[in-house]
């Protein structure tokens, strides 16, 4: 009985390790890349659509199903895209940053310390320090 304690803590010591990075990849590999763009492009259009804005918060009632997969703590709008903040602390953010399907080309401009690490086609792992 012992042993099969030791073996049942462990389990749940190594899956509360995993980072989100890793749930993120994992999740991306399940739900496809295509489906959270498409959803981007929508959101894209109604929240940029004839603005000038550079940054907005994203309620969360306005989040398509696709976004609120990954249960991210917040969701930003950029001119280039949509970060969906998976870790915050008072320093740092990252998460995934999505560009909205028919941006081809199109890449993060990010602000200085910035990183964006390609995921999939215009998607993104993404960390900056506040």
């Amino acid at each position: 009985m012992t042993r099969f304690r030791w073996i049942s803590l462990s389990c749940l010591l190594l899956g509360a390790c995993t980072d989100r990075r890793e749930q993120a990849e994992r999740t991306l590999s399940e739900a496809g890349p295509a489906r959270l763009r498409e959803e981007a492009a929508l959101l894209y259009k109604e929240r940029f659509g004839g603005s000038g804005a550079e940054f907005s918060v994203v309620d969360e009632s306005a989040w398509p199903q696709s976004f609120r997969r990954w249960r991210p703590r917040r969701v930003g709008a950029y001119p280039d895209g949509f970060s969906l903040a998976l870790e915050t602390d008072a320093d740092t953010e990252r998460g995934i940053f999505v560009i909205p399907m028919h941006f081809e080309g199109r890449v993060p401009s990010g602000a200085a310390g910035a990183r964006f690490e390609p995921l999939a086609e215009g998607i993104y792992w993404y960390g900056f320090a506040r």
